[in-house]
């Protein structure tokens, strides 16, 4: 299967808007496989509304699709399993305005 090229360069935040649909890679210290990331939380007003596992196709990175459901000023958390060794729990990605196409 071919991997989908990202809407946007690679980066450790997200991009501070996007759109549905838009596909975001994440890279940096907290991204990689080895740091016990397992899923992304979406949070919106401080309430946590959705949760999608990561997608990998290299070891440094993940990617993620912007969900159709998405709309207004999210922050993306990295939750990290128990075991994860030098990291908290969560790791805030950081916040961004998504709007529909």
């Amino acid at each position: 299967m071919k991997q989908r090229d990202p809407s946007y360069p690679a980066a450790p935040t997200v991009p501070p808007q996007l759109k549905t649909g838009d596909y975001v890679r994440l890279d940096g210290p907290n991204a990689g496989v080895c740091t016990g990331l397992y899923k992304l939380m979406f949070y919106k007003n401080g309430t946590s509304f959705a949760t999608l596992p990561i997608q990998r196709a290299f070891k440094d990175s993940f990617n993620f699709e912007v969900h159709g459901s998405f709309e207004g000023e999210i922050e993306v958390k990295g939750h990290y399993h128990d075991c994860a060794t030098g990291l908290e729990h969560q790791h805030s990605f950081g916040s961004t305005h998504v709007s529909r196409d």
